[in-house]
């Protein structure tokens, strides 16, 4: 099965996680909404996209914290611990390395998810190279929000992705697997299936110098 144990930000194992659940009160039926720092939920994004691939109900707070206009507290939130069941990570909704360069190769889509700064390899702030996987097109997640850091339409959204109309079976990676998440989201939102993620994403990729890089603004 496709690793998850690779790049900057690897997954937990699913006992691990299914532990840190339980601890925080998350039963098997309940339904998790997620938000973070960041208003489009950038950060948020991985976790729900880890909690749906299980089968767990899990949506992202549209707008994030800011966006709410409900009742709000400060401090600790006291929680009852559960058992709750290991459920492993799905080969089907992983990728790793040789499984990318596979789906290129046969005519695939590979989304790189991250600044067109960084896809083109003009900057690299955390990776000890810079560039993209070739082949891979860019669609930066943050283009997913308007100025509101609100999601767009379903329209343009649609017209967004639709470079994916010709591959039923897309790949989604980022830096370290995180902000792929949130394509991920949209695209399993707009009907349009759940897009396998390459975990190590760029941070697994090219810490191997046997992998190709490319460079510009074009896969």
């Amino acid at each position: 099965p496709p690793s998850v144990t690779g790049g900057r930000h690897p997954l937990p194992t699913a006992e691990d996680f299914a532990r840190d659940l339980g601890a925080l009160g998350i039963g098997d039926d309940v339904s998790v909404v997620a938000y973070d720092r960041r208003a489009g939920g950038g950060f948020a994004g991985r976790l729900v996209w880890m909690l749906r691939i299980i089968g767990q109900r899990a949506a992202l707070l549209d707008g994030g914290l800011g966006a709410w206009d409900g009742p709000s507290e400060s401090g600790p939130v006291a929680v009852e611990p559960v058992d709750r069941a290991v459920r492993p990570w799905p080969a089907a909704a992983l990728a790793d390395a040789d499984a990318v360069v596979q789906h290129i190769r046969a005519g695939g889509v590979v989304i790189d998810s991250r600044d067109p700064a960084r896809y083109a390899g003009e900057v690299e702030p955390i990776d000890a190279v810079a560039g993209h996987i070739p082949g891979a097109i860019n669609l930066v997640y943050t283009d997913n929000l308007d100025a509101e850091s609100r999601f767009r339409g379903s329209a343009e959204l649609i017209e967004r992705f639709a470079v994916t109309a010709t591959d039923d079976d897309p790949i989604v990676y980022c830096g370290s697997g995180v902000t792929a998440c949130h394509n991920a989201l949209v695209m399993e939102h707009l009907g349009l299936g759940r897009p396998r993620l390459f975990v190590g994403s760029w941070s697994a990729w090219s810490a191997d110098p046997d992998r190709a890089v490319a460079t510009g603004p074009t896969p």
